[in-house]
């Protein structure tokens, strides 16, 4: 089995030695990653067929009545057992490097970021990455820019922030912050939220939007979100599975025409999508409408 499914190679009779993906499954955050596929969403999954039968097969569209919920037997939000089990959150953190470092989302390397950012004084700040996890994405903006100026702050959860690594790269600031609540920093050049709006339903992006937009600086600020845009036909198989995913916690991928309707909701115009030419992510880059 473990032949089969490309995890040793064969080299003889009874003899097996380590494929190249079995060698990466000996990593800490490729196993985290597979924590996460078989513990947090396997469940959620199976549960699915069940809780769209008794929703007359309509998608969930609230992260506490979703197939997560009776995969495992809570009333909490993905997020919330999380709060309550602080190893699930050290496996899903790693196992966000690992999908980044897999280069499943690459648009962060392919995005021209001094362009972005532009010039910044070295006491304002730069870049704010927004529940940015252990600050794998500041890490690789600043490894492939070293030149960039300005501050640069990775905010995410006490829990989160708590475990980030002291190999971390030292311009960049660490600071605790819910995504729910007022952007406390003010006049930044860009936000950056990477695999944030897909883990919430509609409304909860509203309210991410409007917990940032006073913080901006009109006609200076940016935001950019870092996500799939699933095309509106012909989607992939990789992005149909991470949205059968995201639907198992109330949540969902989305086409470049809802991201449009989310951000003009909230006041806000894309300025361009950087779309990555090898993996299934792009940058979006929107600005306070005038």
């Amino acid at each position: 089995m473990l032949t089969a499914t490309g995890i040793t190679v064969e080299t003889g009779t009874h003899h097996y030695v380590l494929s190249r993906l079995g060698l990466l499954l000996q990593e800490k955050k490729y196993q985290s990653m597979m924590i996460v596929a078989f513990d947090v969403h396997l469940p959620s999954m199976m549960k699915t067929p069940s809780f769209l039968a008794s929703t007359g097969w309509k998608n969930p569209d609230d992260a506490s009545k979703a197939p997560f919920q009776l995969g495992h037997n809570t009333d909490k939000t993905i997020f919330g057992l999380f709060a309550e089990k602080p190893q699930l959150v050290e496996h899903f953190n790693a196992a966000l490097s690992a999908v980044s470092d897999a280069g499943v989302y690459n648009a962060v390397l392919e995005t021209p970021w001094n362009d972005i950012i532009g010039r910044v004084d070295s006491g304002e700040v730069a870049m704010v990455d927004v529940g940015g996890a252990d600050g794998h994405v500041l890490r690789q903006v600043l490894e492939l820019y070293p030149d960039l100026g300005g501050r640069f702050i990775l905010q995410d959860l006490p829990d989160t922030i708590a475990k980030v690594s002291v190999d971390l790269n030292k311009r960049i600031e660490v600071t605790t912050h819910d995504f729910f609540t007022p952007q406390p920093v003010k006049g930044a050049r860009v936000y950056h939220y990477r695999m944030i709006f897909h883990d919430w339903p509609i409304d909860d992006c509203r309210r991410i939007l409007r917990n940032l937009k006073p913080s901006m600086k009109a006609g200076y600020s940016k935001l950019l979100i870092g996500d799939s845009v699933v095309p509106e036909s012909g989607a992939s198989l990789h992005q149909s599975l991470i949205d059968m995913t995201m639907m198992t916690i109330g949540a969902e991928e989305k086409n470049e025409t809802q991201f449009r309707e989310l951000l003009t909701s909230e006041g806000f115009s894309i300025v361009n999508i950087w779309r990555s030419k090898y993996a299934i992510d792009s940058i979006i880059e929107a600005e306070m409408a005038i």
